[in-house]
């Protein structure tokens, strides 16, 4: 704003204020002299008596419940002194006028479909509040009882918050609206840290693009998965140990961010098709794995994976692996979006899926995680449709592919054929933690490049560093560790 409109602005501000002055005066002019007319002489007010009570000024209001209560307050403030003995004043009359001019009955009406349909969008919970409490006095008879209030309320707040609020039953409104402020405040400290995860978020399509072949085949790395995989060659069975009976587990306690966490994938999970709700037998508690990029819930199959004939498909040994990749010297990696997820489990074997939770009974029509043959399965899937490749340019690891090449020339042609078979296959990969045209990879905890293998430095310092074991289960983290480095 310019100093010339700065100075306009307090002349027009200036102007206003001395109109509604005028305004005032005369309102309680016309009270005075309209009494005076009904009462004796010797009994009579004046302007100036009534100003030495110093009533409170009025000059403008945005709101009209703002007027409101500045008309109310000094009503309240100059009726003793206006009601005199056995006399009524008519202060009703000057009410009017003033309600009148400050508080229309359109303006009332606006506000009152304004709350009708107020929600909180992308607001915070605060601001909702703030408006919620503002608008609501121009509809009374839709807040007027606690119930009523809770309702509204949760009505307009969005839908990330309102199933678990609904579920806290809280008796009144205000503790409804801590509960709401809490909640949202657990939900940002989830979003912050999973904004210190940002580096292991997808990459833009544009960088995409710039990737020589890759770019021909933006389809193979959707940001999500499409939906239900194809009917494939292989086709996920759950055999038992004869003679077993269906088992079923509570559900795990957890706390306010993994109920939200839980509910997030459960609605992404029935979304994409690949959960439907359950009225099976078993039932596995689910748990959260920690991942790079978020937790990721699964399925506690161990008391399925117990009586779960295994399969013998040979995983290979990681230094098996690299025996053929000597000698390269441009290198690609891919990953695939949530590998188990692109198989179906067979039919029959639907119903042993199934998990409980807080949010009721489901079972998958994918291989979930967590299921003890799922490595050894993929693992077979990924061999039957890559053999062409393997042991010539293409290394398979469960869902990781290497690609192996000695020149760039020769790199274009593997890296079109691997992407052409994903492609094929509808199999699909993510983008983010994919990698193309590096003269060093690091693939299964070791570092390839054309001067040969190593075993990756983080991971050696990581083995050094390493606590000793105090527990069963710190010990097979640690000899994990070390079978890597091995």
């Amino acid at each position: 704003m310019t100093q010339q409109n700065f100075v306009q602005y307090m002349q027009m501000m200036e102007e206003r204020q001395r109109v509604t002055l005028e305004q005032q005066n005369r309102f309680f002019q016309e009270l005075l002299q309209q009494n005076r007319v009904e009462r004796h002489e010797n009994q009579g007010v004046t302007l100036a008596d009534f100003q030495n009570t110093k009533p409170i000024s009025f000059a403008y209001a945005p709101e009209p419940m703002d007027a409101e209560d500045w008309l109310m307050d000094t009503s309240k403030a100059q009726y003793c002194w206006l009601q005199r003995p056995g006399e009524g004043i008519y202060l009703g009359r000057v009410q009017k006028k003033f309600r009148e001019s400050n508080v229309p009955e359109s303006i009332v009406e606006l506000k009152r479909r304004e709350f009708e349909s107020l929600e909180q969008k992308d607001n915070a919970i605060l601001t909702y509040v703030r408006e919620f409490s503002k608008l609501s006095r121009y509809a009374v008879e839709e807040v007027n009882t606690e119930d009523k209030k809770k309702k509204r309320f949760l009505r307009g707040l969005s839908p990330q918050f309102k199933v678990q609020l609904r579920m806290m039953r809280a008796t009144e409104f205000q503790e409804l609206v801590d509960a709401a402020i809490t909640l949202e405040d657990d939900f940002k400290q989830l979003q912050e840290e999973k904004r210190k995860k940002a580096k292991y978020e997808p990459k833009s399509m544009k960088e995409l693009e710039d990737i020589p072949v890759v770019n021909e085949f933006q389809d193979v790395f959707p940001k999500e998965l499409p939906g239900m995989p194809p009917d494939r060659e292989i086709e996920f069975t759950i055999d038992l140990i004869p003679g077993t009976t269906p088992i079923a587990k509570a559900p795990y306690k957890m706390g306010p961010k993994e109920l939200k966490e839980l509910k997030e994938q459960l609605d992404d999970l029935e979304q994409k098709g690949f959960i439907q709700e359950s009225i099976s037998p078993w039932g596995s508690p689910v748990i959260f794995v920690d991942k790079r990029d978020g937790g990721r819930m699964c399925g506690d199959y161990r008391n399925l994976n117990n009586v779960t004939i295994k399969n013998k498909y040979p995983l290979p040994r990681i230094q098996d692996l690299f025996d053929q990749v000597r000698g390269a010297g441009v290198f690609s990696k891919i990953d695939l979006r949530s590998g188990y997820h692109q198989i179906k489990i067979k039919k029959e074997d639907v119903p042993k899926t199934a998990f409980v939770s807080r949010y009721g009974h489901h079972e998958y029509l994918v291989v979930p995680f967590g299921l003890t043959n799922a490595p050894a399965i993929f693992m077979n899937l990924m061999n039957k449709i890559f053999m062409p490749c393997l042991d010539k340019f293409v290394i398979v690891f469960i869902d990781d592919i290497l690609i192996y090449s000695k020149d760039k020339a020769e790199h274009a042609e593997h890296l079109r054929i691997v992407l052409q078979t994903l492609r094929e296959h509808q199999l699909y990969a993510k983008f983010s933690k994919c990698e193309f045209w590096l003269d060093q990879v690091e693939f299964l905890g070791h570092v390839i490049s054309k001067d040969g293998i190593a075993v990756n430095p983080s991971k050696v310092a990581s083995v050094l560093d390493w606590e000793a074991p105090k527990n069963v289960k710190e010990i097979r983290g640690f000899l994990g560790m070390a079978g890597e480095v091995h």
